[in-house]
């Protein structure tokens, strides 16, 4: 009877010992998976002080970086004309057609 009884508290012993043992694995991996995690949030993160100015302004209006514009004289007057196609056509246009 004695002997079954310390064989099983060795079994409870190495049973507490396996399981501390995943515990500290766990803990560990999971110690690693943020450290990973914080670095990749590190280097997508960017301050506005370190930006270039011309992302700055991408940022300020996203359309201004992307849209084509041209500027034309009409009457003494600049108008701005965004459509690519709409400018070549005025560009075709003498001085007098484009007034």
């Amino acid at each position: 009877m004695i002997a079954n009884y310390e064989k099983s508290k060795e079994e409870q012993e190495a049973t507490v010992r396996m399981f501390c043992t995943y515990c500290w694995k766990s803990l560990l991996n999971a110690r690693k998976d943020i450290a990973r995690r914080q670095e990749r949030r590190a280097k997508r993160v960017r301050l506005f002080c370190d930006m270039r100015e011309s992302e700055l302004n991408r940022l300020t209006c996203p359309a201004c970086g992307h849209c084509f514009e041209s500027l034309f004289d009409v009457g003494g007057v600049g108008v701005t004309v965004a459509d690519p196609d709409m400018a070549d056509a005025i560009r075709a246009l003498d001085a007098d057609g484009q007034a």
